[in-house]
């Protein structure tokens, strides 16, 4: 099993960020990382700014691991990694992603709704990983 978690970005519609990563074997979780035009409110020095990007969908992840080793500190690093997969909102992959709607595709998705290549096992889910490592 790898030592990361690789996470790919969603906009407020749940669609893969058209920046975002991407491949079937490469993408492990989803989370909320804003789309262009519709970024996510993020600390800035001094402040707060809007971000996009899978810099801000990462920590969607952490934190819900946190939660869940806190809930649950036993199983480890594979048991935590377990919930998160086994918890996630699965998504299927879109029938179509030409998201810049120029007419050709802008990204191919492969694999089906519970492992796919645009968002992996699902979006990560709070409760289904608090229940997965219950």
């Amino acid at each position: 099993m790898r030592d990361v978690v690789a996470v790919s970005a969603i906009g407020r519609d749940g669609v893969k960020a058209g920046y975002s990563s991407y491949g079937l074997g490469v993408v492990d979780l989803a989370a909320p990382g804003g789309a262009t035009g519709d970024c996510m409110l993020s600390t800035v020095p001094d402040g707060y700014a809007r971000m996009c990007g899978t810099s801000m969908a990462a920590p969607h992840v952490a934190g819900v691991a946190a939660a869940v080793a806190a809930e649950h500190p036993g199983p480890g690093p594979s048991g935590l990694r377990a919930a998160l997969d086994e918890g996630a909102r699965p998504v299927p992959c879109p029938s179509d992603d030409d998201l810049t709607a120029h007419g050709q595709q802008d990204g191919f998705c492969a694999g089906y709704t519970g492992y796919n290549g645009f968002y992996g096992h699902g979006v990560v889910d709070l409760p289904g990983a608090l229940a997965a490592a219950g």
